[in-house]
């Protein structure tokens, strides 16, 4: 049956970038910085999800891995109406931990993906995809998001088509586009060595 559309939500705006901080005695800063980002069914969100996954597992590899700065470090995109992306780490410093990061978005902004690298990001994507689909409730869900969030639950079956499209260009264009003016917000111990650009991408 035909429902009713979904009344329209109002978009994800942001200020200048801003940092809302709590204290607490903690050895560590728990960061989680917002953006602006495309929603499902916008025409840069399968970009905007391939970008994001690729940066994640950036940061995995050069934050974590490489110089061993924090034990949780992730970038994404969220999937609602008016919609996000994110960052989040925990640092004991972030003056060594955020430059790394926000050096890897530059570098996702100024530098043309390899088909390669597109081609690896998709196998896991997609292996992800569908291993969160092994259940009926969650393809039930994956439809009924679609619907609510799209207008249409076939959709949810043109979203991979649109992810395997995806070329290096197009992951340019949205992270220059839309990875900017970050809101964070954070918890840890010391507001007064966390300055504005420090926190800056």
């Amino acid at each position: 049956a035909q429902g009713k559309p979904a009344p329209a939500v109002p978009p994800v705006t942001h200020t200048p970038e801003d940092i809302v901080f709590a204290q607490k005695k903690l050895p560590t800063n728990y960061i989680f910085g917002l953006f602006a980002a495309p929603a499902p069914g916008d025409k840069d969100y399968p970009a905007m999800v391939v970008a994001m996954d690729y940066l994640a597992d950036r940061l995995f590899e050069e934050v974590r891995t490489k110089r061993k700065l924090t034990y949780a470090v992730s970038a994404g995109i969220s999937a609602r109406k008016a919609n996000y992306g994110y960052f989040y780490v925990t640092a004991a410093d972030p003056a060594a931990t955020l430059p790394v990061m926000f050096e890897e978005v530059k570098k996702l902004r100024e530098t043309t993906l390899t088909d390669q690298q597109i081609t690896e990001t998709l196998n896991v994507f997609i292996t992800d995809y569908y291993t969160d689909l092994e259940t009926n409730a969650s393809q039930a869900s994956l439809l009924a998001n679609a619907q609510l969030l799209t207008g249409d639950w076939r959709n949810a079956e043109a979203f991979l088509g649109q992810v395997k499209a995806v070329k290096a260009a197009d992951i340019q264009r949205v992270v220059k586009t839309y990875v900017k003016a970050p809101q964070f917000g954070v918890v840890g111990p010391d507001r007064s060595k966390l300055t504005k650009e420090l926190f800056t991408p």
